[in-house]
């Protein structure tokens, strides 16, 4: 664990300096699940890249659990972006 334990200080060091923000970064937890022994999870994400990332870490996913609202006048274009230019899985359901 010499080496997870590294990456981590380093991921730790780098949100305290603000370039990333760490309970977005899926690496730390990685981690995090790997110190704990979690070797399998159901996510909540939208983010086909942290699932990849999570992946590639060992880190099985056996479920991905959608979040997802109807998009309103204020987020659509913000909501529509991530699904575009993020490959994010929405399904973008209109509001009734």
């Amino acid at each position: 664990m010499e080496k997870d334990q590294y990456y981590m200080n380093l991921a730790l060091q780098e949100a305290k300096k603000g370039r990333f923000q760490t309970w977005k970064n899926p690496l730390v937890g990685a981690v995090i699940f790997k110190e704990l022994k979690i070797k399998e999870i159901n996510l909540l994400t939208n983010n086909p890249d942290k699932i990849d990332q999570l992946n590639d870490y060992g880190i099985k996913i056996n479920k991905r659990i959608p979040l997802e609202i109807a998009p309103n006048d204020v987020d659509r274009f913000y909501l529509q972006t991530k699904k575009k230019r993020f490959h994010h899985l929405l399904e973008l359901k209109e509001a009734e």
